[in-house]
């Protein structure tokens, strides 16, 4: 639905490892296939996506996201 209201669906790529429990590395591992990409937006579910923005916002604890939440994270090289 995103990628259809960002007229982007022929940029949409299904990767099965975010499915539901997904690992924090190896979502990085999965951030590296993508590294010339300006921009990438992850759709999940929680507690997965809120358990990896609070890793890449090096936070203490999770982040929870509420329901249709999004959230920008810009990561410098």
């Amino acid at each position: 639905m995103v990628a259809e209201a960002l007229n982007i669906s022929d940029k949409l790529f299904k990767e099965p490892f975010l499915a539901p429990g997904f690992e924090f590395e190896g979502l990085m591992e999965l951030l590296e296939d993508y590294e010339d990409c300006k921009s990438i937006l992850i759709v999940g579910h929680e507690p997965d996506l809120g358990l990896a923005a609070g890793e890449l916002l090096c936070l203490d604890e999770a982040r929870p996201l509420k329901k249709a939440e999004l959230v920008q994270i810009d990561i410098e090289d």
